[in-house]
């Protein structure tokens, strides 16, 4: 039983980091590698800019202004 729970736990977490990395790449209008927070706010309602740009800010954890694959794919809450 845990290793088919086990088994199921990594399907999901590699699922998941590969939805990841697929949303990301949506996002890389110009393919450079990064997301610019224009990018990142491209699809985002008017009403939703200020928490997402939180979001933006809270993941880019070497504040250069861009999201690397790693970064977009960090879960951070909105403070």
């Amino acid at each position: 039983m845990n290793k088919i729970m086990i088994s199921m736990v990594l399907i999901a977490i590699s699922f998941s980091t590969y939805a990841g990395q697929r949303d990301f790449a949506k996002l890389d209008k110009n393919s450079d590698g990064q997301l610019s927070k224009e990018e990142f706010l491209h699809r985002i309602k008017v009403e939703n800019t200020e928490k997402m740009t939180q979001v933006f800010v809270n993941r880019d954890k070497n504040k250069d202004g861009q999201l690397s694959v790693v970064e977009y794919t960090i879960k951070s809450k909105v403070k």
